[in-house]
């Protein structure tokens, strides 16, 4: 941030002490401009005067420090402004010289301001007189201006929609949104929609839409005014719409710039490809090109005219119908003479002494200019590249000042031909002695005198006028932006050279430039090197023995040395470099080497694996999706071949969860094993989704993403290995499948479903060709491929045909989801892709290469393109249809990021044929020419489509003009300056030599550079004075993966013959294999491994080589769920490594770089997007995982490990993972687990209470000796054994027999099913451990009883849950009763946990134990649970200090930041360890926002409670800002932000403050809820307002809301988080503060059994021991005063009993088969796909509804389908914020607009045979309960 630029965007004008303000001709009285005194010279440097814009600010610039000055962006206290006429704002120090007034409101337009500034105030001065400085300034009149193009034609697909277009400009920067205000248009009654796109601060486009042509002709009317802006101009236009079918000329007009041409605009869209010539006419004239667009016609003069034209528009011409011109169109223009003006012939910087200093320029109708030259002193550089590139023009005068002001007459110079532009040449060594080093920038202006022809009252002479303020050795230089206007400015005449409006700076010259023969090259890669190449600009020769310094931002040197015979100087950096200046005698070089100032690579493939900081590393784990609950074994691999990284240096591992939590943290130290492991337990709780494992050393980081979900483990083992799929779509493969312990899954149901997708055709043979059409938008779509039964061997063939539809892409992605069922319901997954060509010919397309030097094909040339055709094996296949089509696109694409491919760009922007031909290909080859002629260019959309199959591709290629005409260089963004080099083959071994070719060019020379990922290995010279030039280079290990052969083509800059820059560069990849950098890890372990049985693994290297290596052992029923591989770091390290040198060079900046033709383009990348990915969660199945390592081997060592895994039957494999000093492998063996006899049984992930379910049981018997088996069920107290308990199965031969038996669930909590097989003394058991979850929320019920004095009262009550589920808990007080136990449950038990929720369950136990008297254990418990919510919190901190909502959001909530604040400084305050840092950050931001804020009342937001509540949270820690509290006192206040600021001065000592703050303040609430901005409610601000009572010790009012508030507490009713928290700390606060001992002492029996508690806290609690059904209880109060009792009971009430309810929001559920149909899902078969759609209305009552939550929990037999571990599924995910997918439900949160709403769909399959519970989906705010919808739940089957 430039702030001593005096905010130049803002003010227009600094002018300099001693130059008068011009008075106005015409003045009024109101008008007069106060002339400056110049003796203020001696304390004033400059102010702001003249025209400025309503935007500016008002600035001083004082020639000394000023002594009153404290610190940058202080406001100054004293009112050092006085403004006529009056102005609110404020004053503040930019710096110790300057002074800025920044107005509140924007400026008056076209008011004249007369300012007083009391200079006494901050300088001393030596004179009374100079106490005050008067002056005054004027803004800009607003004005607007309307250019309107006409009607355009809306596209090529829609022929009778016009838009309304034209270009918009305004006198002075005003907001769009205020501007499109003062338009309106109608057409037929009717207003018509408005667009405004901004071109520039002051320039925007316009477009009226819809407007529709009739059967009858109409006409829209158009208007504008500026008062909304300002101004007080207007206008009207009105453009008659044609009726359909009436083709006419509309409108012809001539446009001047950039170049002129006239436009003609027709009625419909004309015919593509016609011949214009003869049917239209200019005077005559030959050689007019036409470019023609829709229904707009450009015609392009071979010569600029001047006076009177003709233009006639002949009847042959023909619209897009083929329908011709009914009439001859004649029109009669006047072309303008040339308006005066300047222009710069050549781009750049650096001169070359070789042309010495001459300066070329033209002009037009000048005669006479004026030259100035700013010199920016040598030691002033550094300082002046920290802000400017090379070459650009901020903050000049802190860096240099002016040495030369002339005026020259340009008839001195040459010929001034009126009406001619003509080329001037200055030799600017006669105006001034340029030191070599420093730098000059040179202006060339013009004013009203310097006119050819001259204006009203100017004299007309060839004579030079005076050399007015002709000056040189200023101290001071004004480098503003915007050229001085005088009184006579009229917006309206900006076009008028007789208005002062005219002379913009736009208009002028201005060019830095440097004296110098110095080139220079720097390379830096990321090894701490920097490889700095120093050259002849005149002779391109490299230099030697030039001194080369490098330094740094703040220009310190970093390091220094000499240049090498080859001008190549390689140095060491110890910090990061800002610029390299390099010294040859008395000349001097300098280039900037920061990293946004590199040379573009984006026209080069050079993407890939990006090596950071010289090391790479990898981040694997032992398979690819965990369940909640699992520990993540996750492994880190570092290659550091530098030894950049010191021994011990720590290596930082972060894992976060899909909210963006930091789950844990840990830090290893470097080692030469160069593997470090880091075990991560999750919790059980721990949310699905998409994880992220982070791992930092040495500055590089590395991400991985992890999958955590719900998954179960597969029991099957499904082989189907599909090869290519035909071009006829027809799947048939065979598929087996078996139990993983290897026995065949006989007679089992399978099934598999596809999800296609848009591919990308890749033909290795082919791999230059283009075989993809962008121009397809191909919809995914899903569906089932084929079911089947497998046979007695578990095997069957998977028969289906993928679908084929019209326009279908060249490849498509067909993502499988398979899936096998067992007998007992449950089924084992298999997920993988293919691409599927489903053509049996492919057309591919390869574009002309450009020429060198050029990134674009040349208009006005035929392009031969080249097309291949083939068939799906890759032969040559003969086409006779092929179809060439070629299309102009849009150019606002090329700014654009494309989401998925091309294509929806494409189908809206190719509506522009340029041409269409056929041809065909022989022995499957063809070659064609295309050709765009001038003045088209641009992007286009080639599209190649063989008619016989229907197959395309397409190429989006870029013509531009050649070189020589008037565009220039910034408009393509092509690039001008790439070498096309060439390799003789792109893959080779290390030791072979590859040749490269280099174009040259007469006495040019290479810079060969050779380099990788890190660094550059290599550079030297070669020779390119040939056309063509051949070197070799032989390839070495370090050249392994690949490297970039990085090309430097230099050409002389003095006598250089062609019109190619002075430097090219390109790029070409090379790939280099290495056979030593592969290890081969050997496994050695039994071939078959027996349950609970201890085995030995083996690990050693094929070739005894060193290595380490880490050893997986996991469940192939895991990895087999998305076909998991083992990590290869091999194919991780040695995959293709993008380039990791960036180049600098000055040689773009070079004046003549490109022939004084072409400019520097802009570059646009090509990187590609990181995809996030998602997952989801579960806990009862334990994962068979053993992890080991890492290891070191020695040479020709072995390593053994022992492993057990328990009971556990099924499949493993064994991963090996190895690495050593570059070298890398890894090794893999699966393994049966089984036993002779064995038992797996089947339940569903959750069970529920009442449900019924089938227990199956799988027996398997791998021997004949097992001939009878017995199998019994063992179950835990919570789940009973219907029927049988023991039944018996026999076997004739080894195989599998099924056996089930019927259960019943009693109870909720964690249950236990133990399945025991005996027989032949043959054992074998499997325990599930499954957890019997409430489907529906325990509900909590309050009883209150008020015992008088002494007295004693009997009460009955009943339990209403189900058997199990009750408990009942007593509190008792003499305050009003609570209800403790239900408002902290409901806290700590609440599902959802943003910030405010997880700060509100743990608020009010810090003082719990000042209510409440605590067991050991509780304490313990509340301890735990502070200090865990704590650690959280911390990791919702963002940088600056605040605290977000969501651990996924990115900025901050600002109640939620005072909240948590509030909480930890109470916590810190009752003895918790707060991390100081967190506070400190904290404080800061606190302050920083409230100094800061602005209070607007108009704004619905709160914004007052939010202040206050900050200044409160600033005053409780000690931190208060007295200015800001003192500020918000005198705003209007509501009765809660009074109350909270009136607490913060309380806190600070002013009570009396607070007090008078507070004072005849009604106490009054109403009731209202805010679903957002703080969540309040009247119920919190009461809390609120009682914490303030009870600091002023307010006792009257205080124990009347207590009374409030604890009813409230009390009661049965909803309460959000907030208001439960608040609530609770408010009256712990109030109990504190009371002196009055509040004694608790009772007595109570229940069902006969008596108990006392007595307490000197507030309350007293006790669980009660109670029977199901009716209790009988009686209370005594043994105390003196009146007693509370309030009796909490809790129970899960009885299933069914659920009511339907809807408030403010509507929710409607439907279940639909996977056809769409709408299902019953009461009784389903097992098996059955379907979905379960949940759609949520707003209907808009309560506005937006924010932080919804829709709960859906499904019975405990179906299976939630986990759409996001399928590749290719698309999850919606845009339509919510989060989504949690548990085991048994699917959490969702989001928003909805008024009147907007959302559908949520869940895949489902009825999976276990039983009856279960089904609770109906709720959704919710959460915090409001008034918006709400619940449906009832329900029972269901499955069979």
């Amino acid at each position: 941030m430039r702030t001593s630029k005096f905010n130049l965007l803002k003010i227009l004008l600094l002018v300099l002490i001693g130059v008068s303000t011009l008075i106005s001709c015409k003045k009024k009285a109101k008008d007069i401009i106060i002339e400056v005194d110049p003796t203020f010279g001696q304390y004033i440097s400059a102010y702001t005067s003249g025209m400025v814009s309503a935007n500016s600010t008002i600035t001083i610039r004082f020639t000394m420090p000023a002594q009153k000055f404290t610190k940058a962006g202080d406001e100054l206290d004293d009112n050092v402004f006085k403004i006529s006429p009056s102005i609110d704002g404020k004053t503040y120090w930019v710096d110790d010289q300057t002074i800025e007034f920044k107005p509140t409101n924007p400026l008056v337009s076209g008011e004249i301001y007369t300012i007083r500034f009391f200079l006494g105030k901050v300088l001393e001065v030596h004179d009374s007189r100079f106490e005050k400085f008067d002056f005054s300034i004027r803004v800009i009149p607003q004005s607007i201006d309307v250019d309107f193009d006409g009607l355009i034609i809306n596209g090529k697909d829609d022929s009778i929609t016009y838009n309304l277009e034209g270009t918009v400009r305004v006198a002075d920067y005003t907001s769009i949104e205020k501007l499109t205000k003062c338009f309106w248009a109608n057409y037929n009654s009717q207003n018509l929609e408005l667009e405004l796109q901004e071109i520039d601060l002051k320039s925007y486009r316009i477009k009226f839409f819809g407007i529709k042509r009739t059967t009858r002709s109409g006409v829209v009317h158009v208007g504008w005014n500026s008062e909304n802006i300002g101004g007080s101009s207007g206008g009207t236009a009105q453009f008659e719409v044609p009726a359909i079918d009436d083709f006419s000329v509309l409108s012809a007009k001539v446009v001047q710039s950039p170049s002129q041409y006239i436009q003609i605009l027709f009625s419909e869209n004309l015919s593509e490809n016609q011949d214009y010539e003869g049917l239209v006419d200019v005077d005559g004239l030959s050689n007019l090109k036409f470019e023609q667009d829709g229904n707009i016609l450009r015609v392009y003069l071979p010569l600029e005219k001047q006076g009177a034209s003709e233009v006639k528009v002949f009847k042959g011409i023909k619209n897009f119908k083929g329908k011709k011109l009914e009439h001859d169109y004649t029109e009669r223009f006047v072309f303008e003479d040339i308006k005066p003006g300047l222009r710069s012939l050549g781009k750049g910087t650096v001169l070359p002494t070789s042309q010495g200093l001459i300066y070329p320029f033209e002009a037009v109708n000048l005669k006479e200019v004026t030259v100035e030259v700013l010199k920016i002193f040598e030691n002033n550089i550094p300082y002046y590249l920290q802000v400017n590139r090379l070459g650009e023009n901020y903050d000049l005068r802190r860096v240099g000042y002016s040495i030369f002001k002339k005026n020259i007459s340009l008839f001195d110079y040459g010929v001034v031909v009126p009406n001619k532009w003509t080329r001037f040449t200055l030799d600017m060594s006669k105006f001034f002695e340029a030191d070599p080093g420093a730098l000059y920038q040179i202006k060339i202006s013009f004013n009203k005198k310097q006119l050819l022809t001259p204006c009203d009252k100017e004299e007309n002479s060839n004579e030079a006028t005076p050399d007015d303020n002709v000056t040189s050795g200023n101290d001071y230089y004004e480098d503003y932006d915007e050229y001085y206007y005088s009184d006579d400015y009229d917006w309206n005449e900006r076009d008028n050279p007789c208005n002062s409006a005219y002379y913009s700076s736009s208009r002028m010259i201005s060019q830095i430039i440097l004296s110098s023969d110095i080139g220079l090259l720097a390379k830096k890669g990321e090894n701490d090197k920097i490889l700095v190449v120093v050259t002849d600009l005149p002779t391109a020769k490299p230099k030697s023995g030039v001194t080369v310094k490098v330094t740094d931002y703040q220009n310190q040197l970093i390091v220094e040395g000499q240049t090498n015979s080859d001008g190549i100087a390689e140095l060491q950096l110890s910090r990061t470099p800002y610029l390299v200046t390099a010294i040859d005698g008395n000349q001097k070089g300098y280039l900037r080497v920061d990293n946004g100032t590199s040379n573009s690579l984006s026209n080069f493939d050079v993407g890939g694996f990006e090596v950071q900081r010289g090391i790479k590393g990898m981040i694997y784990g032992e398979r690819g999706v965990w369940r909640p609950g699992d520990t993540l074994h996750i492994t880190f691999i570092l290659e550091d071949k530098a030894k950049s990284i010191p021994e011990n240096h720590p290596i930082i591992f972060e894992l976060h969860d899909p909210k963006g939590l930091i789950v844990k943290k840990m830090v290893a130290s470097n080692s030469p094993v160069g593997i470090f492991y880091f075990p991560v337990p999750t919790d059980e709780q721990a949310p699905t989704g998409n994880w992220r494992a982070i791992v930092k050393v040495g500055g590089a980081v590395f991400e991985k993403y992890l999958k955590v979900e719900t998954i179960k483990p597969n029991r099957l083992k499904i082989n189907f290995e599909l090869g290519e799929i035909p071009a006829s779509g027809e799947v048939n493969a065979p598929i087996h499948v078996k139990w993983l312990h290897g026995e065949n899954a006989a007679n089992l149901e399978a099934k598999y479903e596809i999800t296609l997708s848009k591919g990308n055709a890749v033909i290795p043979k082919y791999s230059q060709y283009n075989f993809n059409d962008p121009g397809i938008d191909f919809e995914t779509n899903t569906y089932t491929l084929w079911e089947g039964t497998l046979d007695a061997n578990g095997n069957s063939r998977v028969v289906g045909r993928i679908n084929k539809s019209k326009s279908m892409p060249a490849a498509v992605n067909v993502a499988f989801k398979g899936r096998v069922f067992e007998q007992g319901g449950d089924f084992s997954i298999d997920l993988f892709s293919k691409t599927y060509y489903p053509y049996n010919k492919l057309v591919g397309v390869l574009a002309p290469k450009p020429k060198p030097g050029m990134g674009w094909l040349e208009t006005d040339a035929d392009q031969e393109f080249s097309v291949v055709t083939i068939d799906a094996k890759g032969n040559a296949v003969n086409s006779s249809q092929l179809e060439v089509e070629l299309y102009k696109l849009s150019w606002s694409w090329w700014w654009e990021q494309l989401d998925n491919s091309d294509a929806n760009y494409v189908s809206r922007n190719y509506d522009k044929l340029i041409t269409r031909k056929k041809i065909s290909t022989v022995n499957g080859k063809a070659t064609f020419p295309l050709r765009v002629d001038y003045p088209e260019w641009g992007r286009f959309y080639l599209k190649i489509t063989d008619k016989e199959t229907g197959v395309s591709c397409g190429n989006i290629v870029y013509f531009d003009w050649p070189w020589g005409y008037s565009k220039t260089q910034a408009d393509r963004p092509g690039g001008a300056s790439i070498l096309a080099i060439a390799t003789s083959k792109n893959e080779c071994s290390v030791g072979e030599s590859v040749q490269l070719t280099i174009p040259g060019a007469e006495n040019a020379r290479a810079l060969v550079s050779i380099e990788n990922g890190t660094r550059v290995i290599s550079a030297w010279w070669v020779d390119a004075s040939k056309p063509t030039n051949v070197i070799e280079v032989k390839t070495t290990p370090e050249m392994s993966p690949n490297v970039y052969l990085h090309v430097t083509l230099i050409q002389p800059h003095k006598g250089k013959t062609n019109d190619l820059p002075i430097r090219l560069y390109g790029i070409s990849r090379l790939v280099v294999t290495d056979p030593q950098t592969i290890l081969q890890p050997v496994i050695q372990m039994p071939d078959e491994i027996k349950t609970n049985q201890t085995f030995d693994i083996k690990v050693s290297e094929k070739n005894g080589k060193r290595m380490s290596f880490t050893l997986a052992v996991v469940d192939e029923g895991l990895l087999d769920i998305n076909r998991f591989k083992t990590p290869d770091p091999h194919a991780v390290f040695y995959t293709q490594e993008a380039i990791g040198v960036k180049t600098w060079d000055i040689f773009n900046d070079v004046i003549g770089a490109y022939g004084g033709k072409l400019e520097r383009h802009i570059s646009i990348g090509g990187d590609d997007e990181l995809r996030s990915q998602d997952g989801d969660n579960n806990q009862r199945f334990k994962p068979v995982v053993r992890y080991f390592g890492p290891f070191s081997l020695g040479k020709n060592d072995t390593k053994k490990v022992s492993v057990n895994l328990g009971n556990y039957i099924g499949s493993v494999r064994v991963m090996v993972v190895a690495a050593y000093e570059g070298a890398y492998g890894n090794a893999e063996k699966a393994c049966p687990v089984r036993n002779d006899l064995m038992v797996l049984a089947t339940l569903p992930r959750v069970l529920g209470p009442q449900e019924e379910i089938s227990l199956p049981v799988n027996i398997f018997t791998m021997t004949d000796k097992v001939k009878n088996v017995t199998v019994k069920v063992k179950t835990s107290s919570n789940i009973s054994i219907v029927g049988d308990e023991q039944r018996s199965v026999s076997f004739n031969k080894p195989g599998d027999r099924m056996v089930y038996f019927n259960l019943r669930v009693d109870g909720t909590g964690p249950a236990k099913v133990t399945v025991e097989a005996s027989g032949n003394e043959v054992k074998s058991y499997q325990t599930i451990d499954i957890y019997v979850r409430n489907p529906i929320s325990a509900v909590t019920r309050s009883i209150d009883t008020i015992i008088t004095a002494n007295g004693k009262i009997s009460a009955l009550f009943s339990t209403f849950g189900i058997p199990g589920s009750n408990s009942a808990m007593l509190e008792a007080s003499v305050m009003p009763p609570l209800n403790l136990k239900r408002r902290l449950d409901e806290l700590i038990q609440y599902p959802h946990g943003c910030i405010e929720q997880t700060t509100s369950a743990v608020f009010p136990q810090i003082y719990l134990d000042k209510l409440v008297e605590l067991s050991s254990e509780q304490r313990g418990n509340i301890n735990y649970f502070v200090n865990e919510s704590i650690t959280k919190l911390s990791k919702l901190q963002n940088t600056d200090g605040s605290f977000r909502y969501w651990p996924s959001y990115n900025y901050s909530d600002e109640w939620s930041t005072s909240y948590v604040g509030h909480f930890l400084i109470e916590a810190q305050n009752a003895g918790y360890n707060i991390p100081q840092s967190i506070l400190n950050n904290w404080v800061n931001y606190q302050r920083n926002a409230a100094r800061e804020y602005l209070y607007d009342a108009s704004r619905y937001t709160n914004s007052g409670l939010i202040q206050a509540y900050r200044l409160y949270t600033l005053a409780l820690a000690k931190k208060p800002e007295i200015g800001a509290m003192n500020k918000l006192k005198e705003q209007q206040l509501d009765l809660t932000a009074k109350m909270r600021l009136a607490a913060a001065y309380a806190l600070i000592g002013q009570v009396e403050t607070a007090k008078a703050l507070i004072q005849n303040t009604p106490i009054k609430f109403e009731p209202y809820r805010e679903l957002s901005f703080t969540y309040g409610s009247d119920l919190r601000d009461k809390a609120i307002v009682l914490e303030t009572l009870v600091l002023l010790n307010d006792d009257s009012n205080g124990f009347r809301l207590a009374r409030e508030i604890s009813n409230s507490l009390s009661g049965n009713r909803w309460l959000s988080t907030q208001e439960t928290a608040v609530s609770l700390l408010a009256l712990s606060k109030m109990s504190m503060q009371t002196k009055e001992r509040s004694d608790v002492n009772l007595r109570y029996t229940i069902n006969g059994k008596t108990e006392k508690i007595t307490t000197e806290k507030p309350i007293a609690r006790s669980v009660l021991q109670i029977k199901e059904g009716n209790n009988n209880i009686t209370y005594e109060n043994l105390s003196t005063k009146p007693m509370f009792v309030n009796l909490s009971l809790t129970g899960i009430p009885p299933l069914g009993e659920e009511k339907t309810f809807e408030s403010n929001i509507t929710m409607k559920v439907a279940y639909l088969s996977n056809d769409g149909n709408v299902i019953s899902p009461e009784q389903l078969k097992k098996g059955t796909d379907f979905k379960c759609e949940v759609t949520v209305f707003n209907p808009g009552v309560r506005g937006e509804v924010k932080e919804l939550a829709l709960t859906q929990i499904f019975p405990s037999g179906w299976e939630i389908q986990n759409t996001r571990l399928e590749s290719g599924e698309n999850t919606t995910s845009s339509n919510f914020d989060y989504q949690d997918i548990r085991d048994d439900r699917v959490i969702t949160y989001f928003s909805l607009k008024p009147n907007e709403s959302k559908k949520f769909s869940v895949k489902l399959t009825a999976t276990y045979a039983g009856k279960f519970y089904m609770p109906g989906p709720y959704c919710e705010a959460m915090y409001d309960n008034t918006i709400a919808s619940y449906k009832k739940g329900g029972w269901v089957r499955v069979e």
